[in-house]
């Protein structure tokens, strides 16, 4: 076993994966392919003596010695990281890392994008879907939009629009508001599997217990639940901003008048110390100005889900 310091990628590597509980995410997180990620944990583990993942786990499951390598390991990492990052806070000489969902971006943020660009053509932006906010602290990610229940205490953060979920279907599928939501079981209904299946919470809030007629196709995309809608394959719940380009050209409209206001919001998150930059503050505020114009046109389709279902 060696005495020396460990390679500084072999840490990275160790602790991305650590930190995130999955291979995949802490491979892409750091650019590299899952066999390079693997070999870096491997030197590691040859250099420390001890096994520092489970085997048999098939996610980044740390042994007992991985934890407390981890817990011991993980403050001076992320301390060098912040002092790396404060020595490069202009954004040309790497790119304004930022995370969100592939769905969201696609969606709602990348349109508007090129505003953003227009005004700041001195920074460049990499856009990622894989973090949490703890790659925040961390320094893998400089500017963050999250979905979260709870607001975000450790990180400097803003809400940016509530989740309010409408019922939406193809027009060819429904061209009419349904009379009652009991007629819900004449339908497949489409879900979600991250965060969550979400139907069974809004037919509660509506008094309607779920039940095994309520045929629910899952996906873990809500791009690709909104594209099956617009095929005709079921009902599925509309969250703006998401919903609104395909309310917008007629694939999907509204046919009922409840609408639920779920739990939790997003936000766009930073740390304080990555806040002091000037190109992160630039996003920051873009993103909050757009987030802001998201809550106005919600508010303008709640205003015309007004009166009792025809």
């Amino acid at each position: 076993m060696g005495r020396d310091m460990p390679p500084w990628p072999a840490l990275e590597a160790f602790v991305a994966a650590a930190r995130s509980g999955s291979f995949k995410q802490a491979a892409k997180a750091l650019n590299l392919s899952a066999p390079a990620l693997t070999r870096r944990i491997q030197t590691l583990e040859h250099h420390v003596g001890v096994r520092l993942f489970d085997r048999k786990a098939t996610r980044a499951l740390l042994t007992t010695a991985g934890q407390h390598y981890f817990d011991r390991l993980r403050p001076g990492v992320d301390s060098l990281r912040a002092a790396m990052s404060e020595m490069r806070p202009d954004a040309y000489v790497r790119p304004l890392r930022l995370r969100i969902s592939h769905s969201l971006a696609n969606l709602w943020l990348t349109p508007l994008l090129p505003l953003f660009c227009e005004k700041y053509p001195d920074i460049d932006l990499q856009v990622q879907s894989v973090g949490t906010p703890e790659t925040l602290e961390a320094g893998l990610v400089d500017i963050g939009v999250f979905f979260s229940r709870d607001p975000l205490d450790r990180l400097a953060a803003a809400p940016l629009f509530g989740v309010d979920a409408f019922i939406v279907a193809a027009p060819r599928m429904l061209d009419r508001p349904l009379p009652h939501l009991g007629d819900l079981a004449s339908y497949p209904l489409l879900d979600l599997t991250d965060p969550g299946v979400i139907w069974p919470a809004w037919l509660r809030a509506f008094g309607c217990a779920p039940c095994e007629a309520h045929t629910r196709l899952l996906f873990d995309s809500i791009e690709s639940m909104y594209q099956a809608a617009s095929a005709g394959l079921g009902l599925a719940l509309g969250f703006n901003p998401a919903v609104a380009p395909f309310l917008t050209d007629g694939r999907l409209r509204i046919v009922g008048p409840q609408s639920y206001r779920m739990p939790g919001a997003y936000y766009v998150a930073t740390t304080q110390r990555a806040l002091q930059h000037s190109a992160v503050r630039a996003l920051w505020h873009f993103i909050a100005r757009e987030g802001g114009a998201v809550a106005q046109r919600s508010a303008l389709i709640l205003a015309s889900l007004k009166g009792p279902a025809a």
